[in-house]
């Protein structure tokens, strides 16, 4: 999250929170995306998702993103896998809170939540419309 640089000197690994609070109190709006995800099963047929309304969209191949968050617990970077997690809608602040909460010390339980998914494939291709 560029947003986050201004406040990297004072407030370290919190950059990112505050950046990403700032953002949803802004009246940040979900972008649409389109995706396609080919799995690693064995006919390689991939999975299409159409016109998903995400405030966060991460391709990752480990665990961490933006310091010290879970965004994708299962991931393994030596497996071959790309972890794809969408969370749509628009949290507010409350659920922004819930959202890190969830991401940090609560160590990746945002994926049970129905606001949340995640895929996990060998390649990722996705339009923003």
């Amino acid at each position: 999250m560029h947003g986050a640089r201004p406040y990297k000197d004072r407030f370290g690994e919190l950059s990112y929170l505050i950046a990403g609070m700032k953002e949803m109190w802004s009246g940040y709006l979900a972008d649409t995306f389109s995706f396609s995800l080919t799995t690693s099963t064995v006919n390689n047929t991939p999975i299409t998702l159409e016109d998903q309304h995400c405030i966060i969209c991460t391709v990752q191949n480990g665990t961490f993103g933006g310091g010290k968050m879970f965004f994708t617990p299962h991931s393994q970077m030596n497996d071959g896998l790309l972890d794809l997690l969408l969370i749509h809608g628009t949290p507010g602040v409350k659920g922004c809170y819930s959202l890190a909460m969830a991401t940090t010390k609560e160590m990746g339980t945002h994926l049970y939540r129905d606001d949340c998914s995640a895929f996990r494939g060998t390649s990722v291709t996705f339009t923003n419309r």
